[in-house]
């Protein structure tokens, strides 16, 4: 029960620092704030405020609902089974571009399944094997620097080239030759 002002000295300091408060946000704001407002202007802000926040907490409350909803939804329709995720292996169709002998150079993969996630490449030819990991441009089409025990092999060299995705098998083989420097 709060007591008359002549009777609780704690009431006076607390309508002193509430008039303190009204001066410095009427005033040039150098203690608290940057703005000029009122003491009812600043609770007006603060009500304003707290009813945004409620509004966002409804609205969490509702998305909740609905995720909870669809999730039961999906759940009755598998009966507590799961679903696996089979992750098949890629498959190549073509490869673009050449390996030069004693140079630098790039291939262009194309075909399917490769996956937004890192795939190896694997290069064999002339008793060497080698992988080069690298992150697919898309589904369809992988760039892969050629290694440079690759492209140190002699000329018409055949090189074997296998992807190899998430699921761990490797992909068809495709073959190109070493190609003699022009």
């Amino acid at each position: 029960m709060i007591k008359k002002n002549n009777e609780d000295p704690g009431l006076e300091g607390f309508v002193d620092l509430l008039k303190l408060l009204d001066e410095n946000l009427q005033g040039d704001g150098s203690m608290l704030s940057k703005k000029k407002l009122s003491l009812d202007d600043h609770f007006k802000e603060v009500i304003e405020e707290a009813e945004l926040i409620e509004k966002e907490v409804i609205r969490i409350k509702i998305a909740e609902e609905e995720f909870y909803e669809n999730f039961h939804k999906h759940a009755r329709k598998t009966r507590g089974r799961r679903r696996r995720l089979r992750i098949l292996p890629a498959t190549l169709i073509s490869i673009a571009g050449n390996i030069l002998n004693s140079f630098p150079s790039s291939l262009t993969l194309t075909g399917t399944l490769f996956g937004s996630a890192a795939v190896i490449v694997r290069f064999s030819g002339g008793g060497i094997s080698t992988t080069v990991p690298v992150v697919p441009t898309s589904d369809t089409q992988v760039t892969v620097p050629v290694p440079i025990s690759i492209y140190s092999l002699d000329a018409w060299t055949v090189v074997s080239i296998t992807v190899i995705n998430g699921c761990l098998i490797p992909s068809n083989a495709l073959t190109t030759q070493v190609q003699p420097p022009s």
